[in-house]
């Protein structure tokens, strides 16, 4: 193990389990700040995720209005094209949350969780599918491009029936001729002589 491997394990990300940081990470992004109970519910269910009051992070306003502005800056890193872009992205977000020697010293759980998203910036994804209504995920093998195997789904019949919808006619009287020479091969067979010349 090299020693930048060493000094991942022992950043303040090992306060939180990884799989909550992802779980709270895709359901702060898809969350639909507009809609009052999912807000609540999800303040509810995270509220020891969020920042906690400190030197420089006080919160600005209420509570809802800091999940709006935490949300904006973590889809901004998401958009970004490439890993590099993304970790770009979210260094001025993590030196901001963490910009006091008090802060620095005493990080909270949600510090934790942009570290956690720092570290795995090569599997954040965007759905492909462009109706998707919760399209931030976490890449792993099983999700490949999608964020669900009803979005994998919906996609594929999506290009199925785009593909149908430019080609599908064209496809179809190639395959009814084809099918129609090959008929007529076969009765031409048919009317030939067998055994040769007669005499």
């Amino acid at each position: 193990m090299n020693s930048l491997q060493k000094l991942r394990l022992n950043t303040p990300v090992r306060s939180i389990k990884a799989s909550i940081a992802d779980e709270f990470l895709e359901e702060l992004l898809n969350l639909d700040v507009t809609n009052v109970l999912d807000l609540a519910r999800f303040i509810r269910r995270f509220r020891h995720l969020l920042p906690a009051p400190g030197p420089n992070r006080a919160i600005q306003g209420s509570l809802e209005n800091g999940v709006l502005n935490w949300q904006r800056s973590l889809r901004a890193a998401w958009h970004q094209a490439t890993p590099f872009g993304r970790e770009i992205t979210l260094l001025p977000t993590i030196a901001a949350h963490l910009s006091s020697p008090e802060d620095q010293a005493h990080p909270d759980a949600y510090a934790s969780v942009l570290l956690r998203a720092l570290h795995i910036v090569d599997r954040l994804r965007v759905c492909k599918r462009k109706k998707c209504l919760t399209p931030y995920f976490i890449w792993s093998p099983k999700r490949r491009g999608y964020c669900s195997d009803i979005c994998a789904r919906e996609a594929q019949s999506e290009f199925k029936r785009d593909w149908w919808d430019k080609y599908g006619l064209d496809w179809q009287r190639k395959r009814r001729a084809k099918k129609q020479q090959g008929k007529t091969k076969a009765r031409k067979s048919q009317l030939k002589p067998r055994g040769g010349k007669r005499k």
